[in-house]
């Protein structure tokens, strides 16, 4: 003789995290072997009008849009199945839920990337299959209609426990602005003009153009040895590294030698960025723009193609130098005079008349 069971199973939630930029996972018990199932479902505040929102969700009219049991079970066809069967009581199950269902049950489309969504969960037990299938049933035996079941409420207290999960970022950042002023606007140090499409930081080296150092040379490691570093808050800041030596001073080894920017100069310079995104469990996990994107030119500064700008100017803002080296009259109607600069640039001379014996037809 079986006793009829009527006791829903007990739902609880041992943990749940984002493991990916489209998977969400759940970790879940119950208090006897069983079935669950989770289905992603939108926040209550969302403007979608799609897919289910947590508040749409009921469990009075099975044949209206978002009802409880039949929208968490999903769909095979739909890609939307998320289900795991639980054979020990108090056991550990994962579910992964990579996909959400349309309202109308039409199809269903992948988790959005970085958007925060509700995990509402439906369970039941065995006890259908197990009074069914036991060893030796009485002539009075009358199959139970259905297994016990959880209700919506306590999908309810399950999905709040969970609270509202947001899909990884797993994608690098990218340059939205990477501009150099040629030549500069200073002597004394090459200004990187540089936002990106989210918040993260940018780095950056400045290398001499003819040092032969090619991007083939310029590992990440290079460029973050340098120093010169700057982070952005979002995608509407535009930040400045100004670079006023080959290596930022406070990472030097005292003995090395400190190398400015020099004026007059051509120079290459590389930069590359990371973002500030996190695991499920809210630990660091940055996303990189890769080496060959920091090879590649930039060739349009407002929407780069890559981070490496080659031959940019140093402004040359100081007057050269000139050095008397001799001066002698080679003839009876000429004067030599010899002279240095102290960088290439062209020297002209002319005579001028003594400015107390002078002619006033000439100047004095």
């Amino acid at each position: 003789i079986c006793v009829v069971y009527s006791t829903p199973p007990t739902l609880l939630v041992s943990g749940a995290e984002a493991v990916g930029a489209e998977t969400l996972q759940v970790t879940l018990q119950l208090s006897e072997p069983g079935t669950i199932w989770c289905q992603a479902a939108e926040l209550s505040t969302s403007s979608s009008s799609v897919h289910c929102k947590v508040n749409e969700v009921q469990s009075s009219n099975s044949a209206a849009d978002c009802y409880f049991e039949d929208f968490v079970k999903g769909s095979s066809t739909h890609g939307t199945l998320f289900r795991a069967d639980v054979h020990t009581a108090y056991s550990d199950v994962d579910i992964e839920i990579n996909r959400i269902w349309r309202k109308d049950r039409a199809g269903s489309v992948a988790l959005e990337h970085q958007k925060g969504y509700n995990l509402l969960c439906f369970a039941e037990d065995d006890w259908k299959i197990e009074a069914q299938n036991a060893g030796t049933l009485s002539a009075n035996f009358v199959a139970p209609s259905a297994p016990n079941k959880i209700s919506l409420a306590t999908g309810t207290v399950a999905m709040n426990q969970i609270g509202v999960l947001e899909t990884l970022d797993e994608s690098a950042p990218i340059f939205t602005l990477l501009h150099i002023e040629d030549p500069t606007a200073l002597g004394s140090s090459i200004a990187v003009t540089f936002s990106l499409n989210e918040a993260g930081t940018a780095y950056c080296r400045a290398t001499r153009s003819d040092s032969g150092e090619t991007e083939a040379d310029m590992p990440i490691n290079r460029i973050l040895a340098a120093g010169w570093s700057a982070s952005s808050s979002d995608q509407t800041e535009t930040v400045v590294i100004a670079m006023s030596h080959l290596q930022n001073s406070s990472l030097l080894d005292p003995e090395e030698p400190l190398v400015p920017v020099e004026e007059g100069t051509l120079y290459d310079i590389y930069c590359w960025a990371k973002d500030g995104a996190t695991d499920g469990k809210g630990y660091a996990k940055p996303n990189y723009v890769t080496s060959d994107y920091v090879g590649a030119s930039v060739i349009t500064p407002s929407a780069p193609a890559g981070s490496r700008t080659s031959g940019v100017w140093v402004v040359d803002s100081t007057s050269p130098t000139i050095s008397l080296i001799a001066s002698e009259a080679v003839g009876p109607e000429t004067l030599q005079v010899t002279l240095q600069l102290n960088e290439p640039g062209t020297v002209w001379c002319q005579a001028a008349e003594d400015s107390a014996v002078g002619s006033s037809a000439y100047c004095r």
